[in-house]
C-alpha cells in the first residue's frame, strides 16, 4: 500500500518536472524568437518590444530551469531525515512561483509601470501555453507537496 502511494509520488514529482523542463524549453524557443525578430527585422516591421523584455523572459527561464534540477534532485519521502526540507520546499517553491507569475504575467496598473508585465507573444502559441502551463505548475506543486506531506507522516506512524 506505501509502496504504491509512493510511486504515486513519484509519478507527481515526474510530472512538475517535465512541465517545468517544457516550459523552459519553450521560454528558450519564446527568447530566441524575440531575439532574432530584434536582430534582423522584416521590411516594415517594428517590434513592440525591446532587449529588456526579452531579459524578463530570461530571467523567467531560469527560474523554472532552477526548479526543474529542484524537482529532479528531490529525494523519496521515505528519507525521514529530509522531511521538513523537502516539504516546506516544495509549499515555497509553489508559493514562489505564483508570486512570480503574479508579478511577471498578470500585475499591471494603469500609471506608469515599473512591473515587467510580460504580456509579449513571440508566436502562435504563446498564450495557449502559458494558459496550459503556468497554472499547472502551481497545482502539480502543490499537489504534489500534499503527496509528500502524507506519504512521509504514514512512514513515520508505521
Amino acid at each position: 500500500m506505501l509502496e504504491n502511494k509512493i510511486s504515486k509520488w513519484k509519478i507527481l514529482v515526474h510530472c512538475c518536472t517535465i512541465v517545468y523542463g517544457l516550459y523552459s524549453f519553450f521560454l528558450l524557443i519564446e527568447i530566441l524568437d524575440f531575439l532574432s525578430l530584434l536582430h534582423t527585422k522584416p521590411p516594415g516591421y517594428s517590434p513592440t518590444y525591446r532587449l529588456v523584455h526579452v531579459f524578463y523572459f530570461l530571467v523567467d527561464l531560469i527560474i523554472c530551469l532552477v526548479i526543474t534540477f529542484y524537482y529532479v534532485l528531490l529525494p523519496s519521502p521515505r528519507m525521514s531525515n529530509s522531511y521538513p526540507k523537502n516539504l516546506y520546499g516544495g509549499i515555497l517553491i509553489a508559493v514562489f512561483r505564483m508570486i512570480i507569475i503574479y508579478y511577471l504575467y498578470i500585475y499591471t496598473t494603469p500609471e506608469y509601470r515599473w512591473v515587467p508585465y510580460i504580456y509579449k507573444t513571440a508566436n502562435e502559441f504563446s498564450n495557449f501555453v502559458r494558459i496550459l502551463f503556468l497554472p499547472s505548475q502551481i497545482i502539480l506543486g502543490l499537489v504534489t507537496s500534499w503527496f509528500w506531506w502524507k506519504n512521509s507522516r504514514n512512514e513515520r506512524l508505521n
